[in-house]
């Protein structure tokens, strides 16, 4: 007989998030609340880059996610990447 894993909780713990997130993710859909990634919403253009909907400027996949969450919420940040 094998011994039980140290990390039993854990695995358990994960296991049991995994299923609640997929749940979730199965009733959003249901109901027409898909989450959907910023860089799926907005067009590429040939040197891999984004363009931002509220100033026009070209970023990075990297650095295109939070620049729109920021403009999102309004928030203006201290980084003059994020201003616009």
């Amino acid at each position: 007989m094998r011994p039980v894993n140290v990390r039993i909780q854990d695995i358990i713990y994960k296991y049991k998030q995994r299923a609640v997130r997929r749940r979730g993710e199965k009733l959003a859909g249901s109901h027409g609340m898909v989450k959907r990634k910023v860089t799926e919403m907005l067009m590429k253009n040939t040197n891999n880059q984004y363009k931002s909907t509220g100033c026009g400027k070209y970023l990075k996949p990297q650095g295109i996610t939070n620049h729109v969450l920021m403009l999102k919420a309004g928030v203006r940040s201290v980084s003059s990447r994020f201003n616009c």
